[in-house]
């Protein structure tokens, strides 16, 4: 989460306006919602027309995060059509000379791939964790259950040689066998305790991660 907000801090600074505008602060508040994991229910395509209808007047950042939020948002094919309608907009809107306008194409084509790439590893690192985390539960149930099953197999058979013992009145060895089958259920390896999760975003916690959430 940190690197998403020096990067978007990096994005938007602009040294010949150290003080951002209004359209400037819109826009930087919307990637933020686009961008952490906390916020992301809350975007949508609403969000993302309010990204388009601040950027021609949110100053020399606001190309790269539109570009960013139209890779986070769109789906499919047509993401990358308007990644690229981003990015051609972002030189017509700096025509002053042919270096200008390259400068600005590239400024947004990178800008935009670097917050949408970090973005997304920041996704992939949560989901990593959380898929570690049920692995380490999934461990431990097992655990938990062999131990019980030899527990119940010791119990059990000692139980009804007891049974069988007592039918015959054989007092020494039911006390024998009893202290016998005592020995065997504390020889028996306790279940594992299962370590806190490191994670604390619940709503992430999806085992199918790779394909789905970087799919281009």
């Amino acid at each position: 989460m940190t690197v998403i907000l020096v990067i978007l801090a990096a994005v938007v600074f602009d040294p010949l306006a150290p003080l951002p505008s209004v359209p400037a602060v819109a826009m930087v508040t919307l990637q933020i919602v686009h961008s952490l994991p906390r916020l992301r229910r809350l975007r949508g395509p609403w969000t993302l027309a309010a990204q388009a209808l601040l950027f021609p007047w949110a100053g020399q950042g606001a190309p790269g995060l539109l570009a960013a939020s139209v890779l986070l948002i769109a789906r499919g094919p047509l993401r990358w059509v308007l990644f690229c309608a981003v990015v051609a907009a972002a030189g017509l809107m700096n025509t002053v000379d042919v270096y200008t306008c390259v400068n600005a194409m590239v400024n947004a084509l990178t800008q935009g791939l670097v917050l949408f790439g970090v973005t997304r590893l920041n996704d992939v690192r949560i989901e990593l964790h959380a898929a570690r985390h049920q692995l380490a539960e999934a461990s431990v149930a097992e655990e938990r259950e062999r131990a019980s099953r030899d527990l119940e197999s010791v119990l059990g058979s000692s139980l009804s040689a007891i049974i069988a013992l007592a039918a015959q009145g054989r007092t020494g060895d039911i006390l024998t066998l009893a202290r016998r089958a005592a020995a065997r259920a504390r020889q028996a390896p306790p279940p594992r305790r299962s370590r806190p999760s490191t994670t604390s975003h619940p709503d992430w916690r999806s085992p199918s991660w790779w394909p789905r959430t970087w799919a281009f």
